[in-house]
Parts: C-alpha cells; structure tokens; sequence
C-alpha cells in the first residue's frame, strides 16, 4: 500500500503548513498552507488524495504544539488516517542541529515528512487520550500552574516587606494566614504603625483571627515598623508608601483570584 507522508508545522495563532512526500521521500505536490479548521483539513486532504492511487494510505507527522495538535489528531483518526509524533530525543537532536542554519526552532514541515524516510525509528504514533484522561491531563497542568503563580505571588508580597521592614513577616506564625493579610491591607507604611502605637495596633490585630491568640504580635511587628522608620527617615523623595500599599493589595486581589481557581481545579 502506498504511503504519504504529510510534515505538518503547526502554528500557533498561524495557518498551519504541510509538505508531502511519497515513501521515497520525493516530493509529490506544492506546500499547502491552511487553517487549523474542518474546511482546512478538508482542502488538505483532497488535494493530497489526489497524488495517490485507490487506497493511498495518509501520514500525518507534526510535532505537537500547544493544543494546536488536538484538532489535527482527531480529525486524523476519524478518517482513518495515522497521526505521528516525532519522539522527544529525536525533536531535540533535530533542533539542535538546524539551529546552526536557522534561528526558528522549530521543525519545519519537510523535515517533518522526511522523518519517517531517514529514520523509521524517529516517529511514533500520537497518543489521544480518551475524554477523562484528557480533562484530568488538563486540570492538573491548571493545577499546577495556579500553584505556581500562587507561591511566586506569597514571595513577591515577602521580598517587599523583606526591604522594607526588615523581619516583619516572620512575626507571624503563618507569614500569609487571615491575620497576617489583614494586616498587610492596610499597614504598608512603618509610619503609619508607629504613630498607631502597640496598643491599638494590637487590638486591630485582636479582631482579625480571634480563635489564635495574638500574644506579643503586636510588640514584634512596632519593633519591625521601627526599624523601618530608622531605614528610610526623611526618605519622602525614594519612596512612596501609598504606592507601595497599592501594589500590596494587587497582590493580594490577584492571589484571592488564583487561590478561587485553584479551588475549583480540585
């Protein structure tokens, strides 16, 4: 049975390119550009099953891309087609060596034809998940890219405090609990707690995380706002605390969304 090979370069957010070659790695029609659409894969596949013979069997090669793969894949299989993948090792020699003549890095879509002329071992066949699988595949990709963003947004918020009240975050037992953000909202100026005084400091800290008892909190956390005082005295012209509370709160706003996705990930 006579067997196409057709190199696909997916794009991204671009059309989508293929070139074709028969067993023997000749080239058999022009490229085709087309859209990652039915119509597109429609136009693609006539214009190919015109080169070959009754019962012309069609390869497709790519490299999987994003998701750019998925819809390619399936339309594959539900036509009866194969739909290979170059193996990872493969994809990374290959690379490597085509970067010393191009900057792409990219496999372009006669190489990706070639593949299974050269080297039968280069390819193999695409793996497509069933539905869960793939939804399972997907949310746990989400689930860690949202606790990802999550910690670099807990060290963004510790790396601040870090310069500009030395020592402040590790006054409280848990650096991001419900006291310690409440605190943070609003308390991003040492001055500001300064003139509040450990007194009344403390007791808005006695109204946030009642069941956990604050003990000394209060003390540590003047000591920190103190030393920050002495850091940046007569210092109005290098830093704006108002502008510095701002972006603690977007931090925080943005951590409150991504934890309510990471929720709903689970």
């Amino acid at each position: 049975m006579e067997v196409l090979n057709i190199g696909v370069d997916l794009g991204v957010t671009a059309k989508h390119h293929a070139e074709v070659v028969n067993s023997e790695g000749t080239k058999i029609c022009s490229s085709v550009s087309f859209p990652g659409t039915k119509e597109g894969f429609d136009m693609l596949r006539e214009n190919v099953a015109k080169q070959g013979g009754q019962g012309t069997k069609l390869r497709f090669i790519c490299e999987p891309t994003s998701m750019s793969w998925f819809p390619l894949a399936v339309y594959a299989r539900r036509h009866g087609d194969e739909i290979m993948r170059v193996k990872a090792q493969k994809s990374h020699a290959l690379r490597k060596y085509y970067s010393r003549h191009s900057k792409s890095d990219k496999l372009d879509a006669r190489v990706l034809a070639m593949m299974p002329v050269v080297d039968k071992g280069s390819v193999e066949e695409l793996y497509l998940p069933d539905r869960l699988t793939n939804a399972l595949d997907r949310r746990c990709r989400q689930r860690e890219k949202i606790s990802k963003e999550i910690a670099s947004l807990k060290t963004r918020i510790k790396s601040l405090y870090q310069w500009l009240m030395p020592g402040l975050t590790d006054c409280f037992e848990d650096a991001y609990g419900q006291r310690a953000k409440a605190f943070y909202k609003r308390y991003t100026n040492p001055f500001r707690i300064k003139r509040l005084g450990i007194s009344r400091l403390g007791k808005v800290l006695d109204k946030v995380g009642r069941q956990h008892p604050a003990e000394g909190l209060a003390k540590r956390l003047y000591e920190a706002a103190v030393r920050g005082c002495e850091l940046y005295d007569r210092s109005d012209e290098y830093i704006d605390f108002d502008e510095l509370q701002e972006e603690i709160e977007y931090y925080q706003g943005r951590s409150g969304e991504v934890s309510s996705g990471f929720i709903s990930c689970l």
